[in-house]
């Protein structure tokens, strides 16, 4: 049996993902879609890594056009394979790419960009919290709370009262 320590971390997040039903799941279910099967071609001997692994990353252009329709559309979901299609690659080399230029894959980033949006919310308004999550892209109110918690250490509550004290 063929043990590959990346290859169990893929699968073992892709599953963790599509459990939760996030909004975000399919643009991070496409991405690791893509990874795991990558990863497996290469352990199949069928594809080779190259020499140089490093991916060329997307132009600032791109990039930002990239970014805008991420900013534009936290509160949706947003397909890997469209943003893709807008930087003119396949989903697996605009990850590269992506990642290369920002150090972060188009998951984390939007993840990311969705907790800074919960932090101004919560400075800026008295909404609920279940609204806050709905306005930010998550698909509830626990799921941004882990989300919040992975990301700032304390639950968005927490966070909320230490900053009006």
């Amino acid at each position: 049996m063929l043990r590959d320590p990346l290859l169990n971390h893929l699968v073992t997040d892709f599953a963790d993902e599509a459990a939760a039903g996030n909004p975000s799941g399919p643009l991070y279910a496409d991405s690791s879609a893509y990874m795991i099967v990558a990863n497996l071609l290469r352990l199949a001997g069928q594809v080779t890594t190259p020499s140089d692994p490093g991916a060329r990353a997307l132009d600032t252009k791109t990039l930002a056009r990239i970014i805008e329709v991420m900013e534009d559309r936290l509160g949706e979901q947003v397909p890997m394979a469209e943003l893709a299609q807008l930087a003119g690659m396949n989903v697996y080399r605009f990850s590269r790419a992506f990642r290369a230029a920002t150090g972060d894959s188009p998951h984390r980033h939007l993840t990311q960009r969705r907790i800074d949006r919960v932090c101004q919310m919560l400075d800026n308004t008295s909404e609920p919290l279940a609204h806050v999550a709905h306005d930010c892209g998550f698909s509830s109110q626990s799921h941004m709370t882990a989300a919040f918690t992975k990301a700032m250490g304390v639950p968005p509550g927490h966070w909320r009262r230490k900053r009006r004290a």
